[in-house]
């Protein structure tokens, strides 16, 4: 393996080099100096210099998927293989992080229900969230034990669909826009209740 050419990467601590068949390897400048990478050289360690820029290559892009968002360990994966990184530099990257304590699935899954309850969503809505995420079902009824009475969210959605017009076509469109946010039945009739209760103390 012969370098012809190197060049600056996308970032400071990155390089490309160019091999004599026109193929570029991207790594760090440390990998380059630890294997004597330079304009002209011979590379004798070939094999062992792919499998180290390989290898930087999946940390690097794990590292970047997880500055952009807090995923699980699966989700990552699973982010790192969309991006043709090979399964096992996608696992080792993935269990590297998570090493390092910057992957935490627990974490993950807090940051969606977190998500999911901003948005007004009700249990059922962030389960599926939570399934959407990859996030192991194994802290599934931890994370959701830990959710809030809904009474505010469904108050809160009820007189945004509602406002003053409580009609029956109106309530019926509020209740699906309800039961699609993911509000169990029981929570929606007593949110109606309190709203029925509102109006008669105003009248």
């Amino acid at each position: 393996m012969k370098i012809v050419k190197i060049s600056s990467g996308t970032s400071s601590d990155r390089i490309v080099a160019t091999l004599d068949t026109g193929e570029k390897l991207r790594m760090s400048r440390l990998i380059a100096a630890q294997y004597g990478v330079a304009e002209g050289a011979e590379i004798a360690e070939e094999s062992a210099l792919r499998a180290a820029a390989a290898q930087w290559a999946a940390r690097d892009r794990a590292v970047r998927i997880v500055a952009a968002s807090n995923v699980s360990q699966t989700a990552l994966r699973r982010k790192l293989k969309q991006k043709g990184v090979d399964q096992p530099l996608a696992d080792e990257a993935a269990e590297w992080l998570g090493d390092l304590g910057l992957v935490d699935d627990r974490r993950a899954g807090e940051s969606v229900v977190r998500s999911g309850l901003a948005k007004g969503y009700g249990a059922h809505r962030i389960r599926q969230m939570l399934y959407e995420k990859d996030i192991p079902r194994e802290y599934w009824e931890e994370l959701l034990s830990d959710l809030p009475p809904m009474d505010d969210a469904v108050d809160r959605l009820l007189r945004q669909k509602l406002g003053a017009n409580a009609d029956e076509k109106a309530v019926k469109k509020a209740v699906d826009a309800l039961l699609r946010y993911g509000h169990s039945w029981e929570d929606i009739k007593a949110g109606l209740r309190r709203m029925q209760a509102d109006l008669e103390d105003l009248e």
